[in-house]
């Protein structure tokens, strides 16, 4: 597609610089710029808005800079500054995510702050956001910027807006009466979620149902009646000042900006004791010297990472990792992580650097293995064993479009033009692709593949489900082209918590703090819900030889059901 750029000239924007598709069009990017195309033309903003939105001088707001139009001068889109490799500001709420990604407090409280800041800033240029959601917004992968995207919907001084999402908007505002206050009002919803992980009116009221009537009664779930999900972290975690300041924007109906809080606050998790029951029985296997962060199994070997190191069979072995891999004929245990654009290998067994020139990013774990992208290829690492020296290769598992693809574990998933692509990586060396078509209607926010299960946790773009999130469960037959699918419509957003055990049984603890359990295999119908004290979405599933295990606190625990 050959493009204008208004006051420089012609661009060719291919396949190849196709980031995503949105409800308003298409994102590109080229050297340091995207391109937004509309599929309406009609709705590109005018040449007027987007002067008034050049009001927006902080670096964090990424504005609309020129617009962009085809042969005859009509306009298609505009130019902005392009962001790489970032996060939607919502796949940082859930817990299981911050553990993984190493996501501490500090980190969270910071993004809180360039958000607040950012606001003023808009604000003191005479620009309202309206619709402040979570969708708009982007986190860097190091956490230490924020974002503000799809600015060209702000409410200007001549533009009004008209539109905002469900979840964020003021039930005590008039309809359509945007302000200051209603601004704020979103902004407490969403940091909110960045700091405890879920939504403030979300939980469980014994009268009250639903967003609109808890919002409507200054019902939220600092109410001592609500009944908030493990999976959420505790109110500890939110600095005093911040508090009160929710206190008084959800319980009694304030509308003031907040207060500025630029001290440090620190987790501690809340760990409970856990006792087995007539249905789960559990048993304690070890306790290291910090929470447990990521399991990483394979065969009888088995990596722990804790917030303060890496432990082998019991040993401590070293600092953090973001993916471990095992050797195929001695299981060493090799930690992979990423330093500046290359990757970081150690054998956890000797102790030893493995060289490796690789250039690579996006790593993650799965049955073994470490994957990561290099451009447009993933790839997956490959360990070749000398006695005990191991050489370090990688294979080309999958070519993807680099801007429109995520990696998440076992699983990348990209967009192609509107339409949904997962590749699965059920074997060393096997990949499989398909469109899964029902994912096509949704913005995927993070994924993970199990022995022929992917579950997905994503956000319709349907306008009238854009409050809610979805989880869909994916089971694929043995030759990975045929599937179903079960969608759980509207949950609270605490992440993907499942493994798949050797008895192709999928065990999984869901948003409403109760297990599942499943067949892995596509059209198995019976499913088995358990629900008791001792389980929680404050417990990290993984596996080892077959065995059932999960973390909690510092403690590593096996579990079995009767």
């Amino acid at each position: 597609m050959k493009v204008w750029v208004r006051g420089e000239g012609a661009v060719t924007l291919s396949k190849r610089e196709f980031v995503g598709q949105g409800g308003q069009g298409a994102i590109y990017a080229k050297g340091g710029s995207a391109f937004k195309i509309f599929a309406n033309p009609a709705s590109v903003p005018a040449e007027g808005k987007v002067r008034e939105l050049s009001a927006l001088d902080d670096p964090s707001v990424i504005r609309p800079q020129k617009l962009v139009c085809d042969k005859d001068g009509v306009p298609l889109g505009y130019t902005m500054r392009f962001v790489r490799d970032a996060y939607a500001l919502c796949q940082i709420f859930p817990r299981s995510f911050r553990e993984r990604n190493r996501v501490t407090a500090e980190q969270v409280q910071n993004l809180i702050e360039q958000f607040r800041q950012g606001l003023s800033c808009i604000h003191k240029a005479g620009v309202l956001v309206v619709d402040l959601n979570e969708m708009n917004f982007l986190v860097d992968k190091t956490f230490s910027e924020l974002f503000f995207i799809d600015v060209d919907s702000y409410q200007t001084r001549s533009y009004p807006a008209d539109a905002i999402m469900e979840s964020i908007r003021d039930r005590h505002a008039p309809a359509n009466a945007f302000s200051e206050g209603t601004d704020w009002f979103s902004f407490a919803v969403v940091s909110f979620q960045m700091f405890a992980g879920i939504h403030p009116f979300k939980g469980k009221h014994p009268q009250l149902k639903g967003l609109d009537a808890r919002m409507k009664a200054n019902v939220s779930v600092l109410n001592p009646e609500v009944r908030v999900p493990k999976a959420a972290y505790p109110l500890g975690v939110i600095p005093a000042p911040m508090l009160n300041w929710y206190e008084a924007v959800f319980e009694k109906g304030q509308r003031l900006p907040p207060p500025d809080v630029t001290g440090r606050s620190a987790f501690v998790p809340a760990v409970r004791t856990v006792r087995g029951s007539g249905v789960v029985r559990i048993a304690e296997l070890c306790s290291f010297d910090a929470t447990v962060q990521s399991v990483w199994a394979h065969g009888d070997a088995m990596v722990v990472s804790t917030q303060a190191g890496l432990w082998l069979d019991g040993r401590r072995v070293g600092e953090g990792a973001q993916g471990v891999a095992f050797s195929a004929r001695a299981n060493q245990a090799v930690a992979v992580s990423q330093v500046g654009e290359g990757l970081a290998l150690r054998n956890l067994v000797t102790r030893e650097d493995i060289d490796f020139g690789l250039h690579g990013h996006d790593i993650t774990s799965y049955d073994g293995r470490v994957y990561f992208r290099s451009r447009d290829k993933i790839m997956e690492l490959v360990l070749a064993e000398s006695g005990n020296r191991i050489v370090a290769g990688s294979a080309v598992v999958a070519t993807v479009l680099p801007n429109a693809t995520q990696l998440f574990s076992g699983v990348a998933i990209q967009s192609l033009l509107g339409a949904t692509y997962v590749s699965v990586f059920p074997r060393a060396g096997v990949t499989h692709q398909l469109h899964i078509a029902e994912l096509d209607g949704y913005r995927i926010l993070s994924a993970a593949f199990d022995s022929g299960v992917l579950m997905v946790m994503a956000r319709p773009r349907a306008a009238s489900k854009q409050h809610q999130f979805d989880r869909l469960i994916i089971r694929f037959g043995e030759n990975y082209k045929e599937y179903d699918v079960r969608i759980v419509e509207d949950v609270v957003q605490a992440g993907l918590n499942f493994v798949v055990l050797d008895t192709k049984v999928c065990v999984s603890v869901t948003e409403e703090d109760r297990i599942e359990a499943f067949h892995a295999s596509r059209g198995a119908m019976a499913v088995k819900v358990v629900d008791d004290d001792a389980i929680g979405g404050d417990i990290g599933l993984a596996k080892r030889s077959g065995q059932l295990l999960f973390s909690r606190g510092s403690s590593l625990y096996s579990m079995s059901l009767t």
